[in-house]
């Protein structure tokens, strides 16, 4: 069964380690110290990267070193993202080997089985964005910044990398995610959390859309 928590993220583990461990080592998760993950970044900002068609390499070069949070294959993209919000057990099963590279926590409401992924027993409102939005604030974050959260097919793509390999589907729901959003949205508020939307070709506009040079 999952475990309920985790390890420190892969930032944390370099900033307290001596010498600082080199960027992009993997770090053992099943010997690290266990952390809860409850407020563990309390008060910071946090990009939250989904994994939309607008979603490019320049707007994570972009984010690079900040804290973030990743969903799905995304964790490609930002390899050295302090934590992956992933939603459907066969996501996991089909990239768990390749995912034991991946320093920063793994966290789900599924029932995927590992020593290092982690269990949000919380309301996530239906899909993968709004569940790492929902991770952001469980962990004390006061500012989010969405990227890669277009709510859209772009040019016939629904994600940035292309479609998932069987048996997976892709995005089929799409058509209910900017209502999920807007649930997540009142969560949000409900906390006194910013919530600010950066993705580069989006249709959810619950948060207020801003430009990522912006804020930096």
């Amino acid at each position: 069964m999952p475990v309920h928590y985790g390890v420190h993220s892969v930032y944390g583990h370099r900033r307290h380690s001596n010498p600082p461990d080199p960027v992009g080592s993997p770090i053992n998760q099943k010997s690290s110290k266990k952390a809860d993950l409850e407020n563990i970044w309390s008060g910071e900002t946090c990009f939250v990267v989904a994994s939309g068609p607008s979603l490019t390499q320049n707007d994570v070069n972009l984010i690079k070193g900040r804290r973030t949070i990743v969903t799905n294959t995304t964790f490609r993209m930002v390899p050295t993202a302090d934590a992956l919000f992933f939603h459907d057990r066969k996501w996991y099963d089909l990239y768990r080997n390749e995912l034991k590279t991946f320093g920063g926590y793994k966290v789900t409401i599924s029932t995927a089985t590992g020593n290092d992924v982690i269990r949000l027993r919380k309301n996530v409102f239906g899909n993968s964005g709004t569940g790492a939005i929902v991770l952001a604030i469980h962990c004390g974050c006061k500012k989010i910044i969405l990227l890669g959260a277009d709510g859209q097919h772009t040019n016939k793509k629904v994600h940035w990398h292309g479609d998932h390999p069987k048996p997976l589907g892709n995005a089929r729901s799409w058509r209910k995610w900017a209502k999920q959003y807007e649930k997540a949205a009142e969560l949000a508020k409900k906390h006194d959390v910013l919530v600010l939307n950066a993705s580069r070709n989006t249709i959810i506009d619950c948060f207020e859309k801003v430009k990522l040079e912006d804020c930096l």
